[in-house]
């Protein structure tokens, strides 16, 4: 009789759970071919990792379980909302916010209405009470061919007010009670909010688009705050010289084969910094031994 108490049974039961959470990360496999916006705001941005990404294939073993729950948590906030964006409202309900419109703005209702159906039939819109959900990640996937660049926002959305439609490019960002308390309290003193505003003043600088909303919710109590934000050119200029050095290097290994140096702080395999990267493998073989991508 086996004892499902036992701290074996359990142990082994412990690492089963975990391997369960490690295959579904995989199964979803990782950006191929191209740099990642994301990957050029991180801290420790390493030049050599974003150029064999564009030729080589990556690959990352996952020895961290609790993280990948942290992150597959973040990612169900994501979803939540952007379900939520992209709720259809129906022909009925659209004509009833237009006469809401009409009640509100006398004489602005008939021209709004044609742009209203052009642009959901041009451009697959979807209305919500006054917010214009144009583009949501499960939808939306924009190539920078200069760069090699892509870039996924979790929103970019347009909303009605002061007679006028404003356009915002949108980052949801779910976080523990404390940071999201910090944020509350001192934003521009707290980390995550700063990460949260370069990331999106980037997204306004790529599409365009000069005004960003920058989302907080607590994951312990989906309580949520948010904020709105101008583009900042100066705050955008170090990553898109990092996207150039990127385009160069690209160039240079096309014509010479040369790489850029790996990060001081990768001596091997074994270094954190390499332990976490999906080109840990290709940076470390040899030029012969690495997958290239298809094109």
């Amino acid at each position: 009789m086996i004892d499902v108490t036992s701290t074996t049974v359990q142990t082994r039961l412990q690492n089963q759970f975990e391997n369960i959470i490690v295959k579904w990360h995989l199964e979803k496999g990782v950006r191929d071919g191209r740099v990642h916006a994301s990957s050029i705001l991180a801290d420790d941005f390493c030049l050599r990792e974003m150029v064999l990404s564009i030729f080589f294939k990556k690959t990352l073993e996952y020895k961290y379980p609790s993280l990948l729950r942290k992150l597959k948590y973040g990612w169900e906030i994501h979803e939540v909302w952007q379900e939520a964006l992209t709720h259809n409202m129906s022909e009925e309900a659209l004509e009833d916010y237009l006469q809401l419109i009409e009640l509100a703005y006398p004489g602005i209702a008939e021209n709004t209405m044609d742009e209203y159906r052009r642009v959901r039939n041009w451009r697959s819109q979807f209305v919500i009470d006054g917010c214009l959900a144009i583009e949501v990640e499960k939808t939306h996937h924009e190539w920078v061919k200069k760069w090699d660049l892509s870039f996924t926002p979790d929103a970019i959305t347009e909303h009605f007010m002061f007679k006028q439609w404003l356009k915002f490019v949108v980052e949801i960002k779910g976080y523990r009670p404390e940071v999201y308390e910090q944020a509350l309290k001192d934003r521009w003193n707290c980390p995550e909010y700063l990460k949260a505003v370069q990331q999106c003043n980037l997204y306004m600088h790529l599409t365009g688009i000069h005004q960003g909303i920058i989302l907080f919710e607590n994951k312990a109590t989906q309580d949520f705050k948010l904020w709105t934000i101008k583009y900042d050119q100066a705050m955008a200029e170090p990553y898109i010289i990092r996207l150039d050095q990127v385009a160069d290097h690209k160039a240079i290994y096309r014509d010479q084969y040369l790489m850029p140096v790996k990060l001081n702080v990768c001596t091997s395999l074994k270094s954190e910094r390499a332990k976490k990267c999906a080109m840990a493998k290709a940076c470390f073989e040899k030029p012969e031994g690495r997958q290239k991508m298809k094109r």
